[in-house]
């Protein structure tokens, strides 16, 4: 097969897999372990902390989460609750009716 790219040809050549290797498993293998998360897709970080607003993790955790091992993420989330309630307490709605008049 070959694929024009202006007016040059190149040979496109796609890794081929084994036959007898099912892709579908493979690409899955994350997807198939149940792997606990105190995630509630509110994804925000909070500039002063650092912490996601929505689970109270930093976004270095939130990356290397999936590899971590349970104990670890256990860990982390035992600590949430007080890193969550802590967020909420800093914070003072800026925005409303209140915001707009400039009462506090």
């Amino acid at each position: 097969m070959r694929v024009a790219f202006s007016s040059r040809t190149m040979p496109l050549s796609m890794p081929m897999a084994p036959s007898d290797e099912p892709i579908l498993p493979l690409m899955n293998a994350l997807t198939s372990q149940e792997i606990e998360t105190p995630c509630i897709k509110v994804c925000v970080i909070d500039p002063e902390t650092g912490f996601c607003v929505g689970c109270g993790r930093t976004r270095g955790e939130i990356g290397g989460w999936l590899g971590m091992t349970s104990a670890d993420r256990l860990q982390i989330m035992a600590a949430l609750p007080e890193r969550v309630s802590t967020l909420t307490l800093r914070k003072r709605r800026k925005g409303g009716r209140r915001g707009r008049l400039g009462i506090e």
